[in-house]
């Protein structure tokens, strides 16, 4: 059964993965999107009805640092990301989706400032961002 459920997981992480990827190159273009393949549940692209508020963002061991949010009602995954420059426009997030509402990376370079946050996925392609909370990792 925990093997079942993880390999759910990825493939649940995949999908959101994708579903991100689909709706990042759509750029919010409704034909684009209703013909990506994805089933679309509303004709308003955009956030979820509700946001993430807050984002708790936590030090573990050397290198590590744990993201958690609180669960968003109607949120179908979650993608939990960091970058290590100050975030533009043009920022590169690393990213890891989820089907959790928390996630601990590990590796990070000591002593180097992260910016971190959490988008959580809903149907069709409503998305909601947590703030950006910056932390320096141990």
């Amino acid at each position: 059964m925990a093997i079942k459920n993880n390999q759910k997981d990825l493939v649940q992480g995949l999908l959101a993965e994708l579903a991100e990827y689909v709706t990042k190159i759509c750029k919010g273009d409704l034909v684009l999107l209703l013909s990506s393949g994805f089933d679309i549940t509303t004709d308003e692209p955009g956030i979820l009805p509700v946001s993430i508020e807050i984002l708790d963002v936590k030090l573990g061991p050397p290198g590590e640092v744990t993201t958690k949010v609180r669960k968003v009602s109607g949120a179908r995954a979650y993608v939990h990301e960091y970058t290590s420059e100050q975030p533009t426009s043009d920022t590169n997030w690393y990213h890891q989706p989820s089907g959790l509402c928390t996630h601990t990376f590990k590796g990070l370079t000591s002593e180097k400032r992260y910016w971190f946050r959490v988008i959580a996925i809903g149907s069709g392609v409503q998305l909601a961002y947590s703030p950006i909370v910056t932390m320096v990792v141990q």
